[in-house]
């Protein structure tokens, strides 16, 4: 093995292209492997294109298949041994590269050569290559001469520019790249232009150079790009210990980075050892500092060109040299880390194969027999997976729509929201099915592998083709010939394809363009999340998939969380929530149930209040690909839906979305095609709760934590805490729907005032409560609003101070307006163009000449409305609805616009229709006193509804109607003559009910396209026109409660495709036997007839289903004959099946020594006997049978990639200085392959868990678990879960006394992702922790971003402390250790902490009180630990701590009293070791959890509650002086412990709940209550001491003591009770 390195560009490819060539008839196979590092950087799996390259080359077999990296190593050792080989492997740079494609020399037969070409000799050495040449760049001669060919074609320069030729020589230094590309470039050109590109070069170095050169840049570590920078720059020149200082004077590890920067050919030394530098790499560094502000150089890294410095001297910028830094680096670092991965890979399972087919006979008979087997695999049925839970009937259902006995080709379509199960019903189905087909494929993740580039679906055309015609050799190398090969291929067989996760039409028009490509027979399944795409191809059937209902969900979720159908005990109810919450979503349930398995109930409970606030990551991502591919518009329509209009009317979505400037009609139809929306039977919008939980996340994730900042609000509480605390000043909201109808201590005016300062407010939706004490004048309304509805709206009229100059929606539900403005004022509202007003009984009037662009107007349920001016000539739509008292509509002489119409019960006797001549859709419903409607020209009528207007005798019809689709009558009882006219796509006709109606004039050549003819209860009409019968479309006659007696002979002559007739024909019982000539008649409804016997000729009518009423049998008038159904039964399908237990009768041919071992290889495949059979018969042929089945094994093996330990790759030819420096260099910066394989275990962690990692890596590894925990919890986390996920991750570990523990590394990585965010700035960082820094930050006085901070307070400056705690505006979590002494020189007034603090601890806190300038509202932990403080307030200022949960003082030994009044929602208190505390109040403490007082030998007094109702766990321990403990209302106390306190006398306990109770060395307690017998839930022992015994008052209630005394003094004492008997009572 040879290695060949140089910096890029210099010619080691070419070089080595030429040895190849040279050399490589030498050689029993070759292979050059051109770009390694490019091709298997986008992911390791491409080392496996490379290894299969090499093998394909070498054995001249492009057939070869190689699944994994593994594989592929297993087989170039295998394969390579046995030939002499020449490999090139060509622009290396990892040795992992190496490991896979050339693992060692023990891999090639002797006499093979390796060259390898790289721009790194540490990969070179590291692989222990036998030899590393340098490649040298060209001398002058050469580059003349190189130069010339690609400038003028010859090999020296022509006159005249030989000069100009030597110049750019010259600059290029002998690098061959820049010299071709430079020859290339100005060829052609005259000397101007040469001259002008030479001076260009002068600063502006070629593009095409630096981008190659720039690769060796990129790859180098942070610290390592600084080094190589600071040499290009300026270090040039210097002899190497020079260099060396000078780098390490600046902090870097000097000789191990400028020996990485050697090994990678960007730097040299000179003879007398001084650093040297190719020009063009000299330039590229150069160039990468200054493109950083180009024209500003006092923005750059550093400085050498001396005019450039003198300009920034001279005009006094040298303040900011010393601020700036390059950003570039990181950008491109970021941009190019590189990705470990593990990889699966499929095994074949064959250990060798031997013999060969020599004749082109043989070879023949092979294909033929193949083909066969083939065809007979394919005969298994592999059933359904039992495992899959409810996928019977879902299979089932769209089996059924397949039709796999019709000879036909069908597409069909399953759709449905991500994570719903698509694929896996794709799959049930596939596997269910493909038996019955000659050729199959599943194509998997069709979007996501066609993604990266359209050559995608190449990939994906082959795997079809490969599939189905098994064989791995096809080559597809274009989309167009891939379909031309898959329409001539597909047409031969009958075939099942299955598309999964199909996104764009693209995809299917090149994997299945059309039906003609397939064999009929064939069925192509098609799974998506946008309809729209099977729409577009014109798929046959479209089907929703499923989610799973409560049962099927609660079954799939156990097996996950327990491993078994049903939760186990105590789980139940846990598990019902989890399944409500994932609401019939495989995915959550899923994720969820493996999640919680074998965690415990609190850890359960943790994560479902988690998921109340914060969504399921896994979930979320799946679901989120369908909102990524919407368009801009759509998105925003999404997110409306997802956060305020579900549960909204249509219509009323419609109108609120296009009011602010949305094409809503056509969003939400897109939305609904990719699953998205949906509606229920109610036309009501519709979304599942992960879908609307991910629009909600996606809002809120922008900005988390300042809810005026997202672009829609809906949660009450952040919406209140806006507009009461005066935030939408800078608010960025542009929608609020706020539900507050109930008073709930609110002050609504100043709410509502609040709203004025939303300035980009365009969406407003507020339900008030119906009663208010201020009016309307107090309300302000942005005047931005484009939309606004209020249900219960409290005011007379709007307010004064509205402008609705914007406004074009609005919408007044069960509100008290009257009219729209006050006192006669009348603002125009010249934008508005929805109006709707509903369950209004106060409006009376209303005048809409101020809103001359109305288009929709909705009145509904006002009662007390009297009049409308509507002289709007805009109107398109008009809805009047139970406004029983309005008798003035004052309408425009035209309305050329009007497009609906709907009047129910409204005083109306005529109406003429003439002023609409657009009218489209007409309803009138319950107008009693409508008596005649008028229509003239009506062109564009299509839907017509009269429903219950009784009084209505006459109705002229247009004579024609072009549009008309539907025309309803029903229940006109005056109505006698119906005259249609001529309606040429008129498809539904219904008069119900219509007593009166007697003539029908329908003719079917006005209305060819009819389809439902309804004349049900219209019992006048006696007979249908003659000419019915030629209504070729009609599929439906309905002629119950009519007068007529017979159908016309016409309609039983002709072919009516799938007429359906209902109803009775008058009096006749039978028909005659020959009537029946209606072939194509689907279904007979002879329900509630008469009917006894049917023609004999019904039988002749295929396909035929009926009803008749109770009747159980049917009889022709073949008397001997008698039928349940005309209906026959498919013939069911046999099938054979075998078990392995015929594997006995095997008859072995001889060549099949191995078959058994080979059948035990496929234990699970269902091997039939037959098959076998053929074995012995074609024994010759059982190694192609074996190949043959073994491609339908899938066998899963796990391959970790671990890389290199490159920390000794690097140093192990290295001298022992260097080994120093590479130690020292780790004390700061980690090594960065460490840092980028653990990384990958914190990326993949959700947002908030990723919070919980890098707060335990900076601030909490040591603390006790339960610690961590409160000080997690105070800071907004759910940390019992999230805790557990890290520990499960393996970044956290728990010892055995409950202490965080974390390996080195993965804190020294946690505390690296905190610091690279401007790693020179630690004022940037979101947490500090190093005490030089924090002196640092808070000296410096500015605001920071930092969120936590953990200090050590000795030795700090006073001042410091003092002024800079308070600019960290942001800091939520603080743990200051020391600082006693501070007391001695400030007062604690002068101490000022930051009010956004979430918890607090501060051992040997100094003060006597917290500062007075301190505002607790968002404190949620305090811990004080060796503290001074005698109470919490100074002077008997008592600030209330509302948010307060967790308080904790330990060996607080000056604190006398403690007021928890101001701490009301208060759930753990801890006090430990106050030795001067005298007295605890407790006031309303009715989250109190948790209360333990222990070492508090001077407390006399503990004021508990009248109730705790959840306090769980009471802990007194040696309290010398506490005398009485009356404990309250505890409903829930489960442990009560009371140790050591001798003075206690009184004991009061209301038995009802708790179930432990521990006594011990309380000598002066001589007596338990008399209810202690009571206590139904005592589960364990109610220990006392042996010297408390004698002095023990029994209880009356105790009948018997059996006292048993040991030596150790352990006494057991069993209370047999007069009623019941208690556990026993033990103690020591």
């Amino acid at each position: 093995m040879i290695g060949i390195k140089g910096m890029g560009g210099a010619g080691k490819t070419t070089l080595a292209r030429a040895i190849y060539e040279h050399i490589s008839y030498q050689f029993e196979g070759c292979s050059f492997v051109e770009n390694v590092r490019e091709k298997s950087t986008p992911s390791m799996c491409g080392l496996n294109l490379l290894q299969k390259q090499i093998l394909s080359d070498v054995l001249s077999d492009q057939g070869i298949n190689v699944s994994g990296i593994l594989e592929g190593k297993s087989m170039l050792k295998k394969k390579m041994c046995r030939r002499k080989v020449l490999i090139v492997l060509d622009d290396v740079d990892k040795i992992e590269q190496l490991m896979a494609l050339a693992g060692d020399h023990s891999w090639f037969k002797p006499g093979s050569r390796i060259i390898i070409t790289t721009r790194d000799a540490q990969v070179l050495i590291a692989h222990k290559v036998n030899l590393i040449r340098d490649v040298h760049l060209l001398d002058d001669k050469e580059a003349m001469r190189l130069f010339s060919r690609h400038a003028f074609g010859r090999e020296i320069p022509v006159e005249g520019y030989k000069e100009l030729s030597e110049q750019v020589v010259h600059y290029a230094a002998g690098h061959p790249l820049t010299i071709k590309v430079l020859g290339s470039f100005l060829c052609g050109k005259d000397d101007i232009d040469w001259k002008d590109a030479l001076e260009r070069l002068e600063t502006i170095p070629l593009n095409e150079t630096m981008k190659v050169l720039e690769l060796s840049y990129i790859n180098l570590e942070e610290d390592y790009k600084e080094i190589f920078l600071d040499v290009a720059c300026l270090l040039k020149g210097w002899r190497k210990d020079d260099a060396i200082r000078a780098l390490e004077s600046c902090g870097f590890r000097a000789r191990i980075g400028l020996r990485v920067l050697e090994l990678k050919s960007l730097i040299t030394y000179d003879e007398y050892v001084q650093l040297k530098m190719h020009d063009h790499i000299e330039e590229m560094g150069k160039n990468i500092v200054r493109r950083v502000n180009p024209n500003k150089p006092e923005r750059h890294s550093r400085l050498w060109i001396k005019e450039e410095i003198v300009d920034i001297l001279a005009n006094n910028k040298i303040e900011i040299i010393f601020s700036i830094k390059s950003m570039e680096t990181k950008k491109i670092m970021d941009t190019y880390n590189s990705i470990v991965m593990n990889f699966w890979w499929l095994g074949s399972g064959i250990d060798c194969v031997s013999g060969s087919l020599t004749y082109r006979h043989e070879a023949k008979l092979v294909q033929k027999i193949v083909e066969e087997i083939s065809l007979e695999l394919r005969c298994i049925n592999w059933g359904v997976d039992e495992k899959l839970i409810g996928i019977k009937t879902r299979i089932n259902c769209v089996v059924s729509s397949l039709e796999l006995g019709v000879d036909d080709v069908c597409m069909i379509g399953i759709k449905g929201m991500g994570g719903a199960g698509k694929t896996t019903l794709a799959r049930a189905i596939y596997e269910h099915i493909s038996y019955q087909f000659e050729g199959c494929s599943f194509v998997e993740n069709v979007r996501e592998k066609s993604t990266p580039s359209m050559s995608g679906l190449n990939l994906l055309q082959k795997q079809i083709l490969s599939d189905v015609l098994s064989d791995q050799g096809i080559n597809v190398s274009g989309i167009l010939e891939g379909k031309s090969m898959l329409k001539k291929k597909m047409c031969r067989r009958k075939v099942l394809i299955v598309l999964d996760d199909v996104d764009k039409i693209e995809q299917l028009m090149a994997l299945a363009g059309d039906h003609s490509w397939f064999k009929p027979g064939s069925r192509i399944i098609i799974t998506t999340r946008d309809a729209q795409v099977l729409i577009a191809h014109k798929v046959n059937l479209i089907r929703d998939v499923h989610l799973l209902d409560d049962k099927e969900a609660m079954r799939l979720f156990s097996r996950h969380a327990f491993g078994r159908e049903i939760p186990v005990e105590g789980y139940k109810e846990l598990s019902e929530q989890v399944v409500h919450y994932a609401a019939g979503h495989p995915l959550t349930i899923k994720v969820l149930g493996s999640f919680l398995c074998g965690k415990d109930d609190i850890v359960w409970k943790d994560a479902l209040e988690r998921l109340e606030t914060i969504p399921l990551n896994e979930t979320m991502k799946v679901l989120e690909l369908s909102y990524i591919n919407l368009e801009e518009d759509y998105k925003e329509i999404f997110l409306d839906v997802a956060c305020l209009l579900k549960g909204w009317g249509k219509d009323d979505a419609i109108r609120a979305l296009e009011s602010c400037g949305f094409r809503a009609r056509i969003g939400l139809r897109v939305l609904e095609l990719k699953s998205l929306i949906t509606y229920d039977e109610y036309v009501q919008l519709k979304m599942h709760d992960h879908i609307e939980e991910m629009g909600k996340n996606i809002v809120r994730r922008v900005n988390p934590n300042k809810p005026e900042r997202h672009s829609r609000l809906w949660i009450k509480e952040e919406i209140v805490d806006i507009l009461a605390n005066n935030k939408g000043t800078h608010a960025t909201t542009q929608c609020i729907s706020l539900y507050a109808p109930y008073p709930d201590g609110l002050n609504y005016e100043i709410l509502l005032k609040g709203l004025a300062n939303m300035k980009e407010l365009r969406f407003l939706y507020v339900v008030t409560p119906y009663r208010v004490n201020f009016d309307e004048d107090s309300l302000h309304l942005p005047n931005a609003l484009r939309f606004l509805r209020c249900d219960y709206y409290p005011f007379s009229s709007l307010p004064k101070t509205f402008q609705p100059k914007n406004l074009v929606g609005l919408q007044m539900d069960w509100s008290k307006m009257v009219q729209l403005w006050k006192d006669g004022e009348e603002k125009p509202f010249l934008k508005l163009r929805f109006l709707k007003f509903t369950h209004c009984d106060n409006l009376r009037t209303l005048d809409l000449s101020v809103a001359p662009n109305l288009e929709t107007l909705i009145l509904q349920e006002c009662p007390n409305l009297v009049e409308v001016n509507l002289f709007t000539p805009s109107l398109k739509e008009l809805d009047i609805d139970r406004c029983e008292r309005l008798e003035k509509l004052h309408m425009p002489v035209e309305s050329p616009n009007l497009r609906s119409l709907q009047l129910y019960k409204f005083k109306l006797r005529t109406l003429d229709l003439s002023v609409a001549p657009n009218l489209e859709t007409l309803f009138l419903f319950d107008c009693y006193n409508l008596v005649e409607v008028h229509f003239q020209v009506t062109p564009s009528l299509k839907e017509l509804h009269i429903d219950y207007c009784h009084s209505l005798e006459k109705l002229h019809m247009p004579a024609e109607c072009p549009k008309l689709r539907s025309l309803n009558l029903r229940d006109l009882k005056k109505l006698r003559t119906l005259h249609l006219g001529v309606t040429p796509n008129l498809e539904t006709l219904r008069v119900r009910d219509c007593a009166n109606l007697v003539e029908l004039q329908i003719i079917p050549a006005e209305c060819p396209k009819l389809v439902n003819l309804d004349l049900g209860g219209c019992i006048q009409v006696a007979e249908l026109p003659e000419e019915i019968g030629r209504l070729e479309c009609l599929k439906k006659l309905d002629i119950t409660g009519t007068g007529i007696s017979r159908l016309p002979e016409s309609i039983l002559r002709v072919k009516l495709k799938g007429l359906h007739i209902f109803g009775s024909c008058g009096s006749t019982s039978e028909s005659s036997s020959d009537d029946f000539e209606l072939e194509c008649l689907k279904e007979l409804d002879i329900t509630g007839t008469g009917t006894s016997q049917l023609p004999e000729s019904i039988l002749r009518v295929k396909g035929l289903s009926g009803s008749c009423g109770s009747t159980s049998k049917i009889k022709t008038s073949d008397k001997n004959q008698e039928q349940k159904s005309p209906v026959r039964a498919p013939k069911a399908e046999s099938r054979v099946s075998w078990s392995s237990d015929d594997f006995e009768q095997l008859q072995r041919p001889k060549e099949s020594h191995c078959i058994k071992n080979f059948f035990n290889r496929l234990q699970l495949f269902p091997c039939p006997h037959f098959i076998f059979k053929r074995l012995s018969i074609y024994g010759s042929l059982l190694v192609i049978l074996m190949l043959l089945l073994l491609r339908r094994i899938e066998r899963f093996i796990v391959f970790f990639f671990h890389g290199s330990d490159h920390l000794s790759v690097l140093i192990k030819l290295e001298k022992k200085p260097k080994w120093n420096n590479a130690l020292e260099r780790l004390k700061t910066i980690p090594l960065n392959e460490t840092m980028m394989i653990l990384e990958l275990s914190y990326n993949s962690l959700e947002d908030d868990y990723k919070d919980i990692f890098l707060d335990v890596a900076c601030l909490l590894k040591g603390w006790d678990k339960k610690d961590a925990i409160r000080a997690l919890e105070s800071c907004g986390f759910y940390a019992e879960v999230g805790l557990r996920v890290l520990e499960q991750r393996s970044l956290i570990n728990i010892s055995e006394d409950e202490k965080l523990g974390m390996h080195d590394h993965i804190e020294e990585m946690g505390k690296n992702i905190v610091r690279r965010v401007d790693p020179n700035k630690p004022e940037r960082h979101s947490r500090l922790w190093i005490k030089k820094e924090i002196e640092d930050v808070l000296a410096n006085g500015s605001a920071t971003p930092t969120k936590c901070m953990t200090l050590y307070a000795h030795g700090l400056d006073i001042e410091i402390l003092k002024k800079g705690l308070a600019n960290m505006k942001e800091l939520r979590f603080l743990d200051v250790y020391g600082g006693s002494w501070i007391s001695r020189f400030l007062e604690e007034d002068s101490l000022h902490l930051p009010n956004a603090l979430r918890f607090l601890r501060w051992d040997y806190y100094p003060f006597s009180s917290l500062p007075k300038t301190f505002q607790p509202n968002n404190l949620v932990g305090l811990e004080m630990n060796f503290s001074r403080m005698v109470k919490l307030w100074k002077d008997g200022e008592e600030k209330p701590f509302l948010k307060l949960r967790f308080l904790r003082f330990i060996l607080c030994s000056k604190l006398r009293t403690l007021d928890l009044s101001v701490a009301p929602n208060l759930e753990t208190l801890i006090l430990q070791s106050c030795f001067s505390l005298v007295e605890v109040h407790f006031q309303v403490t009715s989250n109190l959890k948790e209360l333990r007082i222990d070492f508090c030998k001077e407390l006399e007094k503990l004021h508990m509650p009248a109730e705790s109702p959840k306090l769980r766990s009471l802990d007194l321990y040696n309290l010398k002086k506490l005398r009485t403990l009356h404990l309250g209302v505890t409903p829930n106390l489960e442990t009560l412990r009371v140790r050591d306190c001798p003075d206690l006398v009184d004991l009061q306990i209301i038995p009802a709940e708790c179930p432990k109770l521990v006594l011990r060395n309380c000598f002066r307690l001589v007596e338990l209550p008399e209810e202690i017998g009571r206590h139904k839930k005592q589960k364990s022992c109610v220990p006392w001491s042996s010297d408390d015994f004698e002095q023990l008052q029994r209880p009356k209630e105790v009948t018997a003591l059996r006292t048993f005394l040991t030596d150790s003094g352990r006494i057991d004492v069993t209370f047999a009770m007069k009623n019941r008997k208690i556990h026993s009572i033990s103690w020591v």
